[in-house]
């Protein structure tokens, strides 16, 4: 029998959502994680590789000391690993760093021209059906933005972080799927694409 998937705690619908809204797929910001190089993309983004030298200035290092542990030849110490952790998690909780992530993005070319919006999880319209059935369930949802729609996206979540991410989402759904009320329960996955 097939049962639906779990929600997911709130440190991996943090990753989820700042992995799909920056663009940084491995990035991690649990601040509680040895993934040196998952923090690193998550901090100094450059072209989809990490910028060693911005990451040696910032972190007070040689930028071959950031070179080995992006290599997995060296690790931190004890005190840079706690500072990565910390920068890492204050990128996608504080509203700094949610502005800081997204601001590419924002001049990006699916905030100029669109997107397609993908959303897995549980959601719906609410309510039952004659037999009981709820029309909620775990499902995928695609949902053409505009430009606007899509620049009040990333605003939505650099201002309010998750939960304003969410709720955005619901509304736009709610007005724009063409279902009426749309329920998101919980959000497993979000996709960005071109149009």
């Amino acid at each position: 029998m097939y049962e639906d998937p779990k929600p997911p705690t709130p440190t991996e619908r943090r990753s989820t959502f700042f992995a799909a809204l920056t663009g940084r797929k491995g990035a991690e910001v649990s601040g509680k994680s040895t993934n040196i190089v998952g923090m690193l993309q998550t901090l100094f983004p450059k072209e989809g590789k990490i910028d060693t030298r911005r990451a040696a200035e910032r972190l007070g290092v040689s930028q071959r000391t950031v070179q080995r542990w992006a290599k997995g030849e060296q690790k931190p110490k004890a005190d840079n690993l706690a500072a990565l952790n910390k920068r890492a998690r204050q990128a996608a909780t504080t509203k700094a760093g949610r502005a800081a992530a997204v601001k590419s993005q924002l001049h990006g070319k699916l905030a100029r021209q669109g997107a397609k919006i993908t959303i897995r999880g549980h959601q719906g319209v609410p309510g039952t059906s004659a037999y009981g059935d709820t029309y909620t369930r775990f499902r995928s949802a695609t949902l053409k933005m505009t430009p606007e729609q899509m620049h009040d996206l990333y605003i939505a979540y650099a201002e309010h972080g998750d939960t304003g991410l969410h709720d955005f989402l619901e509304q736009q759904y709610s007005e724009n799927y063409g279902a009426g009320q749309w329920n998101m329960d919980f959000i497993s996955n979000i996709d960005l694409n071109e149009i």
